[in-house]
């Protein structure tokens, strides 16, 4: 895909937004970002943008800008169903997601990740699996660097590492990775897809293009993924817990291969991130850098020396006796329930945010025993009060802050507090890694160092 000359228009001026306009511009193209949102509130980027010499609009979408592009690049707030790409579309102008364009112009080969959770730590997994391997790769997409931001940092013999989301894949008519991998699918983001059903089409667009050169791992253990990738054209590699998979774990062991011949990777007593979602993960990791080429001696050491990410369930520390719990990352209830599993209770969880289109009373049966008090905020904390309330000792707060001062007050020796707030982070944050930092800060200041 060459842009040099060409005029190319991009709708959102977050971050992938941003690196898009970024690589367009280093690639000979002229750029031009329009953002809805007020002025006021997009200060930092109209500086950075200023000092590129890159035009933009703001307070609003103009269509009569945007349809004289010659191409308009969507970042992944923006739906494909907005009026104002709608109209573009009817205008016959080209609209791609980042995801897409960045897909186009990079120079190496592609594993891409997608699933309804585990995405993240798979990514970092396999990043860090590549860089012990001494394998040159960057890791981008959802995980918060957008692959746009790494594209002319990598060399033809690199490895780009990418976490995809649904709304990412909504308008990638050609994105094909060498390796693809399908961790996980439940009902996520059903306000922005609508149906299931949507969201399950959007989440096989990851292999859709693949050729018979390529590899798609998936999860036959998840019945919807199982089915999910029926038509591939891709080699199929599939892993599950307790089956005959390719990748799958018996007797306390990772073992990779097939009927009687399987061959031991690890024990599964040596992988150091916590809670059974993460064997699932490990063996994901394992068959996308097994597809690489990696052997299985450094895929061992890879993973016996990853630390996990931030944000998914990780111990900002313990203080009087009291462990505090950072997974912010838990944007569903899904995710909530996994982090419940794995914590070993008592466990005060916070809860709340933005709620989404789910089920709350999902997560009812995994209070007993284990959670001794819910303290809930934000947007969703009204409604997960009175989902809640006859099975569990519960609180409302306004925001996470005074989550986390009741919390204090509430929690003895022992206990967890466990921020999983199985909502987004949009009521009140820029995204979850601020609030997970938030969190980790107010905690620090509640406690003696």
């Amino acid at each position: 895909m060459d842009v040099k000359g060409k005029s190319v228009g991009i709708m959102g001026m977050a971050r992938s937004g941003l690196a898009a306009a970024k690589l367009i511009k280093n690639r000979g193209g002229i750029p031009f970002v329009s953002d809805n949102a007020p002025r006021d509130r997009l200060t930092p980027a109209i500086t950075e943008l200023s000092a590129l010499n890159i035009d933009f609009e703001t307070d609003h979408h103009s269509t009569n800008l945007l349809s004289k592009q010659d191409l308009v690049v969507l970042s992944p707030g923006i739906a494909i169903h907005d009026p104002i790409v709608k109209e573009l579309l009817g205008c016959g102008i080209e609209v791609i997601s980042e995801l897409e364009l960045a897909s186009r112009l990079l120079p190496c080969p592609m594993v891409a990740i997608t699933g309804t959770n585990g995405k993240t730590t798979t990514v970092a997994l396999i990043g860090h699996i590549l860089t012990h391997a001494g394998i040159s790769n960057a890791i981008a997409g959802n995980i918060g660097n957008p692959l746009s931001a790494v594209v002319d940092k990598l060399r033809q013999n690199a490895w780009a590492v990418v976490e995809v989301s649904s709304f990412q894949l909504e308008a990638a008519p050609t994105f094909r990775p060498k390796v693809a991998a399908i961790l996980n699918v439940t009902p996520d983001h059903l306000d922005r897809h609508g149906t299931f059903e949507s969201y399950v089409e959007l989440k096989r667009n990851v292999f859709l293009h693949q050729e018979k050169d390529d590899t798609l791992i998936y999860n036959s253990g998840d019945p919807v993924v199982a089915k999910a990738v029926t038509g591939a054209r891709s080699k199929l590699l599939d892993f599950a817990t307790d089956s005959n998979a390719c990748i799958t774990v018996k007797h306390g062991k990772v073992l990779l291969g097939e009927g009687d011949e399987y061959e031991a990777v690890l024990d599964t007593k040596d992988i150091r991130i916590p809670g059974s979602h993460n064997i699932e993960n490990v063996l994901a990791a394992v068959a996308c850098t097994y597809s690489i080429g990696v052997t299985l001696d450094v895929i061992r050491e890879g993973i016996t020396s990853f630390q996990g990410v931030e944000h998914r369930l990780e111990t900002v520390g313990t203080f009087q006796g009291i462990t505090w719990i950072n997974d912010s990352k838990a944007t569903n209830v899904q995710a909530g329930v996994i982090a419940l599993k794995a914590i070993s209770p008592p466990i005060i969880l916070l809860a709340g945010g933005r709620a989404k289109s789910e089920n709350y009373y999902r997560v009812i049966p995994y209070f007993t025993d284990r959670v001794r008090l819910a303290i809930v905020f934000g947007e969703a904390g009204p409604m997960l009060e009175a989902a809640w309330q006859s099975n569990i000792d519960i609180k409302r707060a306004d925001g996470l802050h005074e989550a986390v001062e009741l919390a204090s007050g509430a929690a003895h020796e022992g206990d967890t507090v466990l921020l999983s707030p199985m909502g987004s982070s949009f009521d009140q944050f820029r995204d979850f890694e601020e609030r997970g930092r938030c969190y980790k800060q107010w905690v620090r200041e509640l406690t003696p160092h």
